[in-house]
């Protein structure tokens, strides 16, 4: 047998798993053919075979029972892995009506079996378990995201998840360049293998369905605040300061205050060079619990970021509810500020009541001089964007500040 990943190869005759072993895992055959055998009145009873897009071995962990069948590789057999897991939860996110159906059709199927079983009966067996799939493809498709879970997974546990760091900087003040550097974003990547470099857009919603985005978010978090002690270490001037993401799963238990007090005393950091940012979405689901972790947040010293300003419905009133110190607006107001006058109006309001409140506002997405130009002219006092700097790996960024504060 060889393995690869989240993939599984297995030779002719190699045994995938034995009746009455503990399931911990599913398996997706992707090519070639799985026998399947149970014990009988006399002797192995062969039941059929399973092939491309068949599912095997998830019985039993939809009812937490042991192996009820025998699996062996009737020829050289690639299968993918699902872990107990990825099944469990979603059937627990899904209505509980039908979750209830999926276990009691389960418990009425073994009945069935044991009857069938005992009275020596291995054809209706076996024709229950070999109706043909009427689209292999199709049912490789109904699993890809469990697939590509995994592969996430996998991902992370080989350390292939790093921290790229885009600079935030000050708008105006005397720097010939018209904006002085203040602080970084940490903003995670996949480094893949065979991929390259990719954005969060490929695996956050990957992420977040596994629950991985909640270890994902404090292994940034961690490593956010280690390069602020390599950035103090390299650079002379102004401490940086330094925003991260953290997704709405971090919000619905205390787990992270422990994980961000963790971090901090192990970098030896002032916390109030750190930034925390949360969507409004993040605060949607519970608002109550979420209040409580923003509390003891902030009691640690950390600032709050509200992110993408001024796109929700909800905005004004999470602004008063939670204790926000710096106000993000939304790059969709950035890249139109030139042409739409709505836009601008909008970012005159949200600058202003940023000011009523004594509020940091960051403007995020600035490709253009113009646009920083008009920005500074409506009252924003910071910014980041492609204009200053991609967002780099942290020997690239730390350079880019130095360069930028010797012009």
């Amino acid at each position: 047998m060889s393995s690869r990943a989240s993939t599984i190869i297995f030779r002719q005759g190699d045994t995938i798993f034995r009746e009455g072993e503990a399931g911990d895992h599913a398996l997706l055959i992707k090519s070639g053919a799985v026998s399947i055998s149970r014990r009988g009145r006399e002797g192995e009873v062969p039941l059929g075979t399973c092939g491309p897009g068949d599912v095997i071995g998830e019985m039993a962990i939809i009812d937490d029972s042991p192996r009820s069948a025998t699996a062996i590789a009737a020829e050289e057999t690639e299968v993918a892995v699902i872990k107990r897991h990825q099944l469990l939860d979603r059937l627990d996110q899904a209505d509980p009506v039908i979750a209830r159906i999926v276990r009691t059709l389960m418990r009425r199927f073994r009945g069935t079996e044991a009857v069938l079983l005992a009275e020596g009966d291995s054809e209706a067996l076996r024709q229950g378990l070999t109706a043909p799939e009427s689209n292999p493809t199709a049912a490789m498709g109904a699993y890809g995201d469990l697939l590509r879970e995994r592969e996430v997974e996998d991902a992370f546990a080989e350390g292939q998840f790093e921290a790229f760091y885009q600079p935030v900087v000050a708008l105006g003040g005397n720097s010939p360049t018209g904006f002085t550097p203040v602080g970084f974003e940490a903003l995670v990547r996949w480094r893949h293998p065979s991929r390259g470099i990719m954005a969060p857009e490929v695996f956050a919603h990957l992420a977040e369905k596994s629950g991985l985005i909640v270890p994902l978010d404090r292994h940034v978090f961690g490593l956010a605040a280690a390069f602020l002690n390599q950035a103090d270490a390299s650079l002379e001037g102004e401490p940086m300061t330094m925003s991260v993401n953290l997704s709405s799963r971090q919000f619905r238990d205390f787990g992270i205050v422990t994980g961000v007090e963790h971090a901090m005393w192990n970098a030896g950091l002032d916390p109030r060079r750190l930034q925390v940012e949360v969507t409004e979405s993040t605060l949607i689901f519970d608002s109550s619990t979420a209040r409580m972790v923003v509390s003891r947040l902030v009691d640690l010293g950390v600032g709050l970021t509200l992110d993408d300003f001024g796109t929700g419905y909800s905005s004004l009133s999470y602004l008063i509810q939670f204790p926000f110190s710096v106000l993000k607006i939304d790059r969709s107001f950035v890249d139109s500020v030139l042409q739409s006058e709505t836009s601008e109006k909008v970012v005159r309001s949200i600058v202003g009541l940023a000011d009523s409140k004594d509020l940091g506002t960051v403007a995020e997405g600035i490709e253009r001089t113009d646009q920083q130009n008009r920005l500074r002219a409506l009252g924003c006092r910071q910014g980041q964007g492609y204009l200053y700097a991609p967002p780099m790996l942290p020997d690239e960024a730390i350079a880019w500040v130095r360069e930028t504060r010797n012009h």
